[in-house]
C-alpha cells in the first residue's frame, strides 16, 4: 500500500468511488470494509462535500502487487517480442504460409498482417537477393551453434538471418538448412544428426 497525495488524483478516486456505487458494483465495496449505509451516505454527498474531504486529509491508498506488476510486464514484453518477430519475418522473405505455422496463425491473418505492415511491391524490392554458395556455407556452419543456442524455432531462424545472411529471404534461408540438415526444426549435434525442437508456444 502505498498513499495517493496529489489532490486532484485523489478527488478522482474518490469520484471513480461514487460511480462505483452509483452503477450498483457494491459487492467488491462490500468486501473492502464499507458497510451499505456508508456508501448511501457517500453517494448523497455533493462534489464540493468530496473536494473538502479530501483538503480535511482523507488519506487514500492504493494496492499494487510487485509480483503481479512483474508478471504483466513479462507477459506485455513478451507479446511485443512476438509481434516483432512476426513482422521481421514478413518483412524479410518469409512466405504467410510459414509465419502462419510457427505463430499457429491462419494464413488469413497472417497476409492481413502483411497487408497492414508493408505493400508486396515494397517486400519484394527488399528480398530479391539469392543465396549464393557462399551464403549457403555461412548459413551451414552457422546454423549447429545457433540452433542450440535458443529455445524456439523462431528465435534460432530469426538468429541466423539477422546475424549471418540478412540480405537473403528467410524462406531461402529455410531451404538451405533444410537441405543440410533435414529440417530446420531440427537442433544439430557435434555429429551432424539433429534432434526435433520443443514446438514455440504462441504468445498472446
Amino acid at each position: 500500500m502505498f498513499p495517493i497525495n496529489d489532490p486532484v488524483l485523489r478527488l478522482a478516486i474518490l469520484g471513480y468511488l461514487i460511480r462505483c456505487i452509483d452503477a450498483g458494483e457494491f459487492q467488491t465495496l462490500v468486501e473492502a470494509g464499507f458497510a451499505p449505509g456508508q456508501l448511501e451516505v457517500l453517494r448523497q454527498r455533493p462534489a464540493s462535500d468530496l473536494s473538502h474531504m479530501i483538503d480535511m486529509g482523507l488519506p487514500i491508498k492504493v494496492h499494487i502487487d510487485p509480483a503481479q506488476l512483474q508478471a504483466v510486464a513479462e507477459r506485455f514484453d513478451a507479446t511485443l517480442r512476438h509481434v516483432t518477430l512476426m513482422d521481421y519475418f514478413l518483412l524479410n522473405g518469409a512466405c504467410p504460409d510459414l509465419v502462419a505455422t510457427l505463430w499457429r496463425r491462419s494464413s488469413a491473418e497472417i497476409r492481413e498482417r502483411l497487408a497492414l505492415i508493408l505493400d508486396a511491391q515494397s517486400r519484394r524490392s527488399r528480398t530479391n537477393a539469392r543465396p549464393t554458395e557462399a551464403d549457403c556455407e555461412r548459413i551451414r556452419v552457422a546454423w549447429p551453434a545457433i540452433a542450440g543456442g535458443y529455445e524456439n524455432t523462431v528465435e534460432r531462424l530469426f538468429a541466423i538471418h539477422h546475424q549471418e545472411v540478412a540480405h537473403l529471404r528467410i524462406d531461402d534461408v529455410c531451404r538451405v538448412i533444410d537441405e543440410a540438415y533435414g529440417s530446420f526444426h531440427v537442433v544439430p549435434d557435434a555429429g551432424g544428426n539433429g534432434h526435433p525442437s520443443p514446438p514455440m508456444q504462441a504468445r498472446q
